[in-house]
């Protein structure tokens, strides 16, 4: 996330019975707010009703804005949560406010506000054995985001239905080595699955991939795929098995892009359209800019700059798959930097990622 991003919270109450959610904001500073302070003893949430903190009655969804507080070093992404306490009764859960009263005196507590008590305060101090009021029943979910003190770029590459890269915020730590980065890796699809093809209204379905890192010579610096599959109905897996879509020397960064579109007979490969690319200027300048990055070791400016030159690449592919074979859906992006060690391992760990009508999964692996 970015400092300006709005963000909210929905609440939804599954149980046949009333429930009562604090929200509450632990910030980059560390300090505790309660976001629902209109009824701080919790929000009641009637059965099979939501609650949104960031919805405005007559406005829509407007979010709550993040913010960077005073005082923090913008050096980087910080980890920010928000913690959602959800209840069976109504409970003052002010306590647990970074800022507040310390003398809660001798009023009784449930073992809830205990809890938070000594989570606040690292002190059971004046607190009875024997003090707490009857037992409440409760859950406490975290959600933990990174915040980068840096206003969301304007990007203008291609949407994907799922974008994971990570905020320029990153690339000034991406420069630093992990433990033996690997040199030479491949990605393949693991799986695929259309559960229903009514979002490219046709059987002929093709999966085009470009995978994207830095090398001297510009015909290595990306690699295009494309693998066709006829008759597709809805609930098909694709027919393929550890499908490759990159094999070779990684360096910098590995950024990958997915589409998927409706095949038409006698299209070109996506690999065949770039070739009547490589002359132009939007290309050779991008082609240039990571070669650059091969030269020395990649600083901050250096990676971001490249980063910039994937997306004019990611841009150039789908523009060539909306004129070659007309609707295409990005389906994934994202980047893996030397730290992460360009992502080796199943993605995700375990099952497959949905994103509207497709399911999928990958793997990065060390050669």
């Amino acid at each position: 996330m970015h400092v300006g991003d709005p963000v909210y919270v929905r609440v939804h109450n599954k149980s046949h019975e009333n429930i009562y959610a604090s929200i509450f904001d632990i910030g980059l500073g560390g300090k505790i707010t309660l976001l629902n302070t209109a009824e701080p003893s919790g929000i009641e949430i009637r059965p099979k009703q939501d609650y949104i903190l960031g919805y405005r009655e007559y406005y829509g969804l407007e979010g709550l804005p993040l913010q960077w507080g005073d005082g923090v070093p913008n050096d980087g992404p910080r980890p920010e949560s928000l913690v959602v306490i959800v209840m069976d009764r109504p409970q003052d859960l002010r306590v647990f406010e970074q800022e507040g009263m310390r003398n809660f005196g001798s009023t009784v507590r449930s073992q809830l506000q205990d809890l938070l008590l000594q989570f606040a305060y690292g002190t059971t101090r004046d607190l009875s054995p024997n003090s707490s009021a009857a037992d409440v029943h409760y859950a406490i979910r975290h959600i933990d985001f990174l915040v980068d003190p840096n206003c969301r770029p304007i990007d203008d590459g291609p949407t994907f239905l799922i974008d994971e890269r990570p905020a320029q915020g990153f690339f000034v730590r991406s420069h630093r080595s992990a433990d033996r980065p690997p040199r030479n890796v491949a990605v393949r699809l693991k799986e695929a699955i259309v559960h229903s093809n009514r979002a490219l209204f046709s059987t002929m379905v093709r999966i085009d991939s470009i995978v994207i890192t830095s090398a001297i010579d510009a015909a290595e610096c990306y690699r295009a795929e494309t693998a066709r599959f006829p008759g597709v109905k809805d609930g098909d897996r694709l027919s393929f098995d550890n499908l490759l879509i990159y094999h070779g020397p990684v360096r910098g960064f590995l950024d990958i892009a997915v589409w998927i579109s409706c095949d038409r007979k006698d299209s070109l490969s996506l690999a065949d359209m770039f070739k009547e690319q490589l002359n132009s200027d939007e290309f050779k300048e991008a082609a240039v800019v990571l070669a650059g990055m091969s030269v020395a070791a990649p600083q901050a400016a250096a990676m971001i700059a490249a980063t910039g030159a994937a997306t004019t690449l990611t841009s150039i592919g789908y523009k060539l798959l909306s004129a070659g074979v007309g609707k295409s859906i990005g389906l994934y992006r994202t980047s893996f930097l030397v730290h992460e060690r360009f992502g080796l391992g199943r993605h995700p760990e375990h099952g497959l990622m949905r994103a509207q009508d497709f399911s999928f999964g990958y793997e990065v692996i060390e050669v």
